[in-house]
């Protein structure tokens, strides 16, 4: 899907979108970018640090073959962030989170050593959302985007997800090392997660 395609979707602000599953991935598995992690972190008046710590959770991410934060989850499988009913963070959201329930993907490419990408969005689908949020009210992808107070263009989102495929490029190009994934997560987030 392109910026001006349409879709019909209406957000009911019912939070059930923190709730849901997807192919067995509860919606706190998300993964944050180091942008992500910044960005609520001075909306909740916490260090990049000490937000990871408390909302995060350091994990190897198989598929990546790097360690990378997800969010943590409640007890009963929702987002750590969701607090009666509503995100404590959101108006400074993950953006998978601003963008539900669209994706916005990056293909990576290398081109004489520099890395060119393509922006894509992706529908998660009718089936998707388990909630009450589907709705006759069309919008486009950019009137979305708007509505949500996600950036059209996401520069801090795009130069981690660079860093992200050139760290992952380097870790399926050489025999992983405790050392390596460490120097790998410091380079993604900025700080060293304990």
């Amino acid at each position: 899907m392109t910026i001006d395609d349409a879709f019909a979707f209406n957000c009911t602000l019912c939070g059930n979108c923190c709730r849901w599953e997807a192919d067995g991935n509860p919606a706190s598995d998300n993964l944050l970018s180091g942008a992500d992690i910044n960005r609520m972190a001075a909306h909740l008046k916490l260090t990049p640090v000490d937000f990871a710590g408390r909302y995060g959770c350091a994990v190897f991410d198989p598929a990546l073959k790097l360690k990378v934060v997800r969010l943590k989850k409640n007890p009963d499988g929702s987002c750590i962030l969701l607090r009666d009913g509503r995100c404590i963070a959101y108006p400074a959201r993950p953006r998978t989170c601003a963008l539900f329930p669209l994706v916005r993907g990056y293909s990576f490419a290398m081109d004489d050593g520099a890395v060119s990408f393509a922006e894509e969005y992706f529908s998660r689908g009718p089936k998707a959302p388990m909630h009450r949020c589907q709705s006759e009210e069309i919008l486009s992808i950019r009137e979305w985007l708007v509505k949500n107070g996600a950036p059209e263009s996401d520069d801090a989102d795009r130069r981690w997800f660079i860093k992200l495929w050139e760290s992952h490029k380097k870790a399926i190009e050489t025999p992983s090392t405790f050392e390596l994934l460490e120097r790998a997560f410091i380079d993604l987030y900025g700080f060293i997660y304990v």
